[in-house]
Formats: structure tokens, C-alpha cells, sequence
């Protein structure tokens, strides 16, 4: 997905936040979804998803240069099952100058 950015001249701080849930029973036992987290191509982290439990990960200080970010959650080669994600926010912090 792309993650648009308000025009600035120069970089930014961003902070990803990704909250994962399992909200069905698996289908078979064995099953498991476990997501990598890539922000511009870089592999940020991978998170195990559990039914009915949250996992939250944050990715931070990310410097964002230019109008937008791209994150890609995909399976990790041990998953059995595709990623899922149940919310994402996102705040960046702008500098001012005076």
C-alpha cells in the first residue's frame, strides 16, 4: 500500500503503527500466519498473528523523503497462510523553522 505524505522540502519522521488479529479459528491445526513488514523495500519486522490476541507493531523513527512510503505486508516463508491486518495508523512529524 501507499502511504501519501503532505509535500515537504525536506524529510520526515514517521511512526508506523501495525495491529494484527486472528479473529477466526484456524481451519487446520498446523496453520500459521506470520507477517514480514517492509517499509521502501526494507524489511522492518515480522510478527506472528494470533487468534484473538493483539499484536501491535510500531516502526520508528522511519524518515520518509518525498511525497509518499510504500509498505508491503507479505507471508513469511514459514507461513502456511496469507498476511492479514486488522488496523494501520501513521504520524508524522513535520519540523518548522522560525
Amino acid at each position: 500500500m501507499t502511504v501519501d505524505f503532505p509535500p515537504q522540502s525536506t524529510s520526515q519522521s514517521a511512526y508506523f503503527v501495525f495491529y494484527f488479529t486472528e479473529m477466526a479459528i484456524k481451519q487446520f491445526p498446523n496453520d500459521t500466519r506470520i507477517v514480514d513488514i517492509y517499509i521502501n523495500g526494507v524489511m522492518k519486522d515480522t510478527v506472528s498473528v494470533e487468534v484473538n490476541a493483539c499484536k501491535v507493531v510500531t516502526v520508528y523513527p522511519e524518515t520518509v523523503v518525498g511525497p509518499t512510503a510504500n509498505v508491503t505486508l507479505s507471508a513469511a516463508d514459514s507461513s502456511t497462510l496469507p498476511p492479514i491486518i486488522s488496523i494501520s495508523s501513521l504520524i508524522s512529524i513535520n519540523r518548522i523553522s522560525h
